[in-house]
């Protein structure tokens, strides 16, 4: 760090001005919070964005090892397994509602997601994943029969018709129904790896996760952020969120899946979500 005097802003207030040791002896004692900004070099930056600050603050961790791949991977068996414990998929139903739309109940499409193939899924497990925007109809398909990829949108099984089927059949929101209900819910959000920050804000939340709106979108599927809320509604808070889905039209930002939250902040946003849809 330059010698000097800086400023933090943080949760609203401001702080200094402080020398630089006095700076650097408060973020390594977590004094100032990894969401903090600081006034350095003439301009305003985010602690995250200053290597010799960032690296010094106790919330740092180095990137996990491992490729990306593998991360991808594991969530998705972490879902798969989720969704399988909770009983959101059953097979004697998936059957039935798909023998009344005129699709296949079988587990076999295969989709392209971040350039990486994951599959089989049945129809209705990707109308599942449309509905949580975690593929779009500009998303490749494939299954046996198909001389190539093509896209959601220009297949039979998924044309709009068919998913207005689908979507009605009795019992679809067995398939598909979210665990978790959501509300609006706005307010400017920070989200960093420790190495890429995003700054954005939520548009919708829930106890699972949250829809984070960001003009720059820097992260895969499989990353995970630690996100800081500002307070709001609800008092600010921290989390810890994996990023589900990618998407860049027409609002562009990610699905994120809460991973790590305290049990405190997990029933405020429940109590939240439940006032706001009794309205």
């Amino acid at each position: 760090m330059d010698q000097g005097t800086y400023h933090i802003r943080a949760s609203g207030k401001d702080y200094g001005p402080l020398t630089a040791a006095e700076l650097e002896r408060s973020v390594k004692d977590g004094a100032v919070p990894f969401s903090a900004w600081v006034h350095a070099e003439g301009e305003w930056k985010l602690l995250a964005e200053i290597p010799e600050l960032r690296e010094r603050h106790p919330e740092f961790e180095s990137k996990p090892k491992g490729s990306p791949k593998k991360v991808v991977e594991l969530s998705e068996l972490r879902e798969r397994r989720a969704r399988a414990q909770a009983g959101q998929v059953s097979t004697s139903a998936g059957t039935s509602i798909a023998a009344a739309v005129g699709v296949s109940a079988d587990p076999i499409w295969f989709v392209i997601r971040d350039k990486k193939k994951f599959g089989p899924y049945s129809a209705a497990d990707l109308v599942g994943q449309l509905q949580r925007k975690e593929v779009t109809n500009n998303s490749f398909v494939w299954r046996p029969g198909f001389a190539t990829w093509q896209k959601l949108s220009h297949v039979g099984e998924f044309s709009p018709d068919a998913m207005r089927r689908l979507g009605d059949a009795p019992g679809m929101d067995i398939l598909i129904k979210r665990k978790f209900p959501r509300a609006p819910y706005k307010v400017d959000v920070i989200a960093h790896d420790n190495k890429n920050v995003v700054e954005g804000q939520s548009m919708v939340i829930g106890e699972g996760g949250l829809f984070l709106a960001a003009d720059h979108v820097s992260h895969k599927v499989g990353s995970r952020l630690k996100i800081h809320f500002r307070e709001s509604d609800l008092s600010a808070f921290n989390a810890v969120a994996e990023v589900v889905s990618v998407q860049r039209s027409p609002v562009s930002g990610y699905c994120l899946r809460f991973v790590a939250i305290s049990d405190s902040d997990r029933k405020r946003i429940s109590k939240f979500v439940t006032e706001r849809s009794s309205r």
